[in-house]
């Protein structure tokens, strides 16, 4: 699972649907480093 792409989408749409949202970054990788970082702080509240 790509941070940036499936893992990032799936964030949305659950806090889009007022789900409380949490995704240990342990357990997320993306192909590149600043998409993952980028992803991960943006996701985050």
């Amino acid at each position: 699972m790509t941070t940036s792409g499936c893992v990032r989408a799936t964030v949305v749409d659950a806090f889009s649907a007022n789900f409380h949202v949490v995704v240990p970054a342990e357990c997320v990788a993306d192909r590149s480093q600043i998409s993952h970082k980028r992803s991960t702080s943006s996701t985050s509240t």
